[in-house]
């Protein structure tokens, strides 16, 4: 057979083989989960309400600051727990907390964020990309305001990859 035809024949056979495949596509999907005054806190055995915006945060990062009422300056602990779905693989899990004075943050039931200090203090950008799945995870805050100003804030930042076909 001559080379040319073969080559036609192959040319043809490979164009029939790339029409009849199914392209996929990915695209990129980031989302927040952030302190807000939609998040259900427990404070001292009373009953759950609504987190109410405290004092204003000075400097980076923007995040809201919440407690159970806006001005508190007595010694008690308050938790949150909150579910969210990733609805693909992520790629990049960040998180930013901050607190007067201190807060547990767990994501599935392990510590990812502790700040202990009997000051407001910051954690940025720490990498939690290993204590999340696609599907549904848990997002549990424990806090405690010593005496003072009491409030918190977090911010988790999630990038997944969503693949199409």
């Amino acid at each position: 057979m001559n080379i040319f035809y073969k080559l036609f024949i192959f040319t043809l056979a490979l164009k029939n083989l790339e029409a009849s495949c199914i392209s996929s596509k990915t695209y990129d999907l980031t989302f927040y989960i952030e302190s807000s005054t939609s998040n259900i806190l427990t404070c001292d055995g009373r009953s759950p309400v609504n987190a109410a915006l405290t004092w204003p945060i000075n400097g980076p990062p923007i995040l809201v600051s919440i407690w159970d009422v806006p001005t508190n300056e007595y010694a008690y602990h308050c938790t949150m727990t909150e579910y969210f779905f990733i609805p693909a693989a992520a790629v990049s899990v960040l998180i930013d907390t901050f607190a007067d004075n201190f807060i547990t943050m767990k994501l599935n039931d392990v510590d990812v964020s502790v700040i202990a200090y009997s000051d407001l203090t910051f954690q940025l950008n720490k990498e939690a990309i290993s204590y999340v799945v696609p599907g549904l995870n848990k997002l549990y805050i424990d806090v405690y305001n010593s005496a003072g100003p009491g409030y918190f804030g977090f911010r988790i930042k999630i990038e997944a990859k969503f693949g199409v076909s």
